[in-house]
């Protein structure tokens, strides 16, 4: 089941006039109304809304687990008032599962599923750490300090280690070993760097600069720039496929995305959304 995620202000809209293009993939998307306090999910396939489920207040991000079976939404909050949950969707039977209290951690956002899908791994930004959090009890079981301000998304390599994230205040990337105790690496990368991407040998990170609109590629190991690419209006998220052979950058201030081998760094196509 191919799961895809995403995050609007409002809830989609699915034009039933227009008839379904053939070919789609068979998945369903997962949409954070973060405006709405709602998550629509989608058939992809048949261009049919099958829900739109409560959740807490702001949610921003959702990660899916990697049997498809579950989603969770980090519940980030509103202005003046933190967020602390999460909440877990259940995919198969289309329905909120139940709501994970983070107790006095705040500002949950940026998640990533550990292999095995039994470990979470979520930012707190008030916290200024990554959390650690076993689905099977719906605790925090450790945490990994960023030494960051605005720890605000999180990139997990496939065998699940090291973890990064993004600290949007310092223009840095935290690299941790995703074990608790250890203190984390950090890496100076971009100014207001938001969106992060890891291969999946974890070998190159890619992040994104909200202020001056480019996105660089790190080594991941040693933190050292390996390029950078510009011409963006807002590099905001982005993704590197399963094989490692193209990253996905989205640009909603040029509604774009950008295409990319992530081998040679170089440009494929772009797609005007």
């Amino acid at each position: 089941m191919l799961v895809a995620v995403a995050a609007l202000a409002g809830p989609p809209a699915l034009r039933s006039q227009q008839p379904c293009p053939a070919g789609l993939p068979a998945g369903t998307l997962v949409v954070s109304n973060m405006n709405d306090n709602t998550a629509t999910l989608i058939d992809v396939a048949r261009c049919r809304v099958l829900a739109t489920l409560p959740t807490g207040e702001g949610p921003h991000e959702v990660a899916a687990s990697h049997d498809g079976r579950w989603a969770v939404v980090s519940n980030y909050g509103v202005r003046g008032r933190a967020g602390n949950s999460l909440t877990v969707l259940d995919l198969t039977h289309i329905s909120v599962a139940r709501t994970i209290d983070l107790g006095t951690y705040r500002r949950p956002h940026g998640m990533a599923f550990l292999p095995g899908d039994t470990l979470l791994a979520v930012t707190a930004e008030v916290s200024q750490a990554i959390l650690l959090v076993d689905l099977r009890s719906d605790r925090v079981i450790g945490t990994l300090p960023t030494r960051g301000r605005a720890s605000h998304m999180v990139a997990v390599p496939a065998s699940g280690t090291p973890i990064f994230n993004t600290n949007i205040a310092d223009g840095t990337i935290s690299r941790s070993t995703g074990i608790i105790g250890d203190s984390a690496r950090v890496f100076p990368a971009a100014r207001q760097d938001e969106g992060i991407a890891v291969s999946p040998d974890g070998a190159r990170v890619w992040v994104g600069s909200n202020a001056d609109s480019i996105v660089v590629v790190l080594n991941g190991a040693t933190g050292q720039p390996l390029d950078t690419l510009r011409g963006f209006g807002l590099a905001y998220r982005m993704a590197v496929t399963p094989d490692g052979a193209r990253a996905i950058i989205s640009d909603p201030v040029r509604s774009q995305i950008r295409i990319v081998d992530a081998r040679s760094f170089q440009a494929l196509f772009t797609i005007s959304v």
